[in-house]
């Protein structure tokens, strides 16, 4: 019998953090494991498969700010059918978003869950603990607030729903778009006329295994020189979907792309922006597409 939402169960944290230095925007910190004979769920072992779930960060653009951070205290997931969630983590996590980039990857909830259909998750955010670090001489924290973050918590749809099947590890990813979630307030006209942030996260939830990746360079087209930071917008019938940044190298990546055919921009400070449509990406496979910016 599934134990309730917000029950506590035996579990223990994963000690390791898995980390990928490739060049995509992604994710965060600890996964959790339940274990024991007091196991979560009272099921046999081929009616449960394993869910694990990565929080991805699109770039922030604004570049007062060094540090984001939030803390994440549990993790659901609603299984379809039933007016209960399911406690994946409860153990408190802290992350600052803008260290969560260029191929930082890790698990944030890895669990043994009954097979079948998962509709939403659900995250529990600790709105006392979250703050914005200014990138001024002082290192300015700022506050952060969260609407309703630490109370109902954040309601996150999965769509398509997620199928759990026996002995098969699903992956979530949670798409976390930094550059649309943190709006600051305060005298905009000066770093230190920032009083605050008000955090209104803006994420999307993807199933990984209908996924493809798409990565590049970007190079200035006269000297063929690298331009670190350029931005890479990845849109889909005119509605951005998500965005990077590029990295010192001039390299950036996306994972967590359904299979589909997009428009994508690159743009840096000085030069002029360039699109390219009908890029394709296909699931479980990776899209080169490399970018020459002129300058203006």
């Amino acid at each position: 019998m599934l134990r309730k939402a917000h029950r506590k169960g035996d579990y223990k944290t994963m000690k390791s953090i898995k980390l990928f230095l490739s060049l995509t925007v992604i994710a965060v910190a600890a996964g959790v494991v339940f274990s024991g004979c007091d196991s979560l769920f009272n099921e046999e072992e081929e009616d449960t498969g394993m869910l694990s779930i990565l929080l991805t960060d699109a770039p922030f653009p604004l570049e007062w700010v060094a540090e984001a951070n939030v803390t994440i205290d549990s993790i659901l997931v609603h299984s379809m059918g039933s007016d209960e969630f399911i406690t994946l983590s409860s153990a408190s996590q802290v992350f600052n978003l803008l260290d969560l980039r260029n191929g930082v990857t890790a698990s944030l909830a890895s669990v043994e869950i009954p097979t079948g259909q998962y509709n939403q998750l659900r995250l529990i955010v600790n709105d006392s603990a979250a703050s914005v670090i200014l990138n001024d001489s002082a290192g300015t924290s700022s506050p952060l607030d969260i609407p309703s973050g630490g109370k109902s918590g954040m309601k996150l749809n999965i769509k398509p729903f997620l199928q759990v099947q026996a002995g098969i590890e699903s992956e979530l990813l949670l798409d976390f778009d930094v550059s649309k979630s943190f709006h600051p307030k305060g005298n905009l006209d000066s770093i230190g006329g920032i009083t605050g942030f008000i955090f209104s996260p803006v994420l999307r939830v993807v199933n990984l295994g209908n996924t493809g990746r798409l990565q590049g360079t970007v190079t200035d087209s006269s000297s063929s020189e690298v331009i670190p930071g350029a931005q890479i917008s990845i849109s889909v019938a005119d509605t951005v979907l998500t965005s990077t940044l590029a990295d010192t190298l001039g390299a950036y990546a996306i994972i967590g792309l359904p299979a589909d055919t997009y428009s994508v921009e690159a743009s840096a400070s000085d030069y002029n922006s360039k699109t390219v449509s009908g890029v394709t990406i296909d699931a479980k496979g990776i899209t080169v597409q490399n970018f020459a910016l002129t300058q203006q």
